[in-house]
């Protein structure tokens, strides 16, 4: 839903109970994992015989997941906000195809073709249980993408009623202007143009019985997120078991991440906004794969 919904679709989930939404998300992502690794193994044996490389099912693979799945992701951490300034607009596609060349190189060196890891003792029913190395990571990325939504939205949720810009429901936020505790907007004398931006916004809200500066995650709690942190860091520990003694660092990465950039990203695209939440699920996919490639070696 984050990564594709019409403005239309995602202001009608915000209502939705946390629990629900939690699943949606956890659910859509191993979904997609599970079809980013049928798409690679459909390409893999298509190409193998001919050209004796994975260069084609990665870079195919990588078009999909930066071009389309995570396209508005990419887009947002590029234009994540640095110093006030952000990304001009014609750098926007150069900058998409750069990161996601980048992806393509990550999935092209993180094939462990020297030791597969396999169980041998597994009857053959149960053998997709085990797969490949890079066919875990690529679906555990996935999921550690979508607790990095889970966890901002209980812990950043009064960011849309405690000074920080409200989010709209097209999942931006009002810029220049700060909300009171109340939701109304605190008028700025230096931006005319934010101050109707948010009063606009206000009643809108209004007319819709629905408070959106903190809507997504009005019925979110911690302990939500800690729960569904138990497996994405449960399957991390048993299918990188061959990494040890490092196999702890991928999850500890993609953790610091969510926590840590998760919430940076948060503040620089002033409060809690759909584009926050997907650069922080991006970010920390990535956070996962290089420290699964710097310790897989």
């Amino acid at each position: 839903m984050f990564l594709s919904a019409s403005p239309a679709r995602l202001q009608r989930a915000q209502s939705e109970d946390f629990q629900y939404l939690c699943g949606s998300i956890v659910l859509i992502s191993a979904a997609w994992g599970l079809l980013s690794i049928w798409l690679w193994q459909l390409l893999l044996g298509l190409t193998w015989q001919r050209t004796l490389t994975w260069v084609v099912p990665a870079a195919v693979t990588a078009a999909a997941i930066g071009l389309i799945v995570y396209r508005q992701a990419i887009l947002a951490v590029l234009d994540t906000p640095i110093l006030g300034k952000r990304l001009p607009a014609w750098a926007r596609l150069p900058g998409l195809l750069i990161v996601t060349a980048g992806v393509g190189f990550m999935l092209n060196f993180g094939v462990r073709y020297w030791d597969s890891d396999q169980i041998n003792n597994l009857p053959a029913s149960l053998q997709w249980l085990w797969p490949e190395p890079l066919y875990r990571i690529m679906f555990l990325s996935n999921l550690w993408g979508a607790w990095a939504i889970l966890v901002l939205l209980p812990f950043h949720r009064r960011a849309g009623s405690a000074g920080l810009p409200v989010m709209s429901a097209n999942g931006s936020a009002c810029p220049a202007t700060a909300t009171t505790a109340e939701g109304g907007c605190a008028t700025s004398q230096e931006s005319p143009a934010a101050n109707q931006e948010c009063r606009a916004g206000t009643a809108r809200r209004s007319a819709n019985g629905v408070d959106d500066s903190a809507a997504l995650a009005a019925t979110a709690h911690p302990l939500w997120a800690g729960l569904f942190l138990i497996a994405p860091l449960a399957l991390s520990l048993v299918y990188l078991a061959f990494l040890h003694p490092r196999h702890f660092i991928p999850p500890l990465a993609a953790v610091v991440s969510a926590l840590g950039l998760g919430g940076l990203l948060v503040r620089l695209h002033g409060g809690l906004c759909r584009s926050a939440l997907l650069a922080a699920d991006f970010v920390t996919q990535c956070a996962f794969w290089l420290a699964y490639l710097a310790v897989m070696r």
